[in-house]
């Protein structure tokens, strides 16, 4: 969780050189795109599995640099 998404090369056709494809990139678009964020709490909802202390320590970083989402 804590590691990007590592860059991959996808290859052509035979002779093209191959092409790289950023797997973060593509993660966080359809993340961001998808219904994510609006379906899950991350603030309350607990993951499953649960989540080990280090993790969680981890996890609770990334959330206090999140705003707050507004009910309206």
């Amino acid at each position: 969780m804590q590691q990007r998404l590592p860059p991959i090369a996808v290859p052509l056709l035979p002779g093209d050189p191959a092409v790289t494809v950023d797997l973060q990139a593509i993660f966080d678009h359809c993340y961001d795109a998808g219904p994510y964020a609006r379906e899950v709490n991350y603030h309350i909802d607990a993951p499953l599995p649960p989540l080990r202390p280090d993790q969680e320590e981890w996890a609770k970083e990334i959330l206090q640099r999140m705003p707050l989402d507004d009910p309206q």
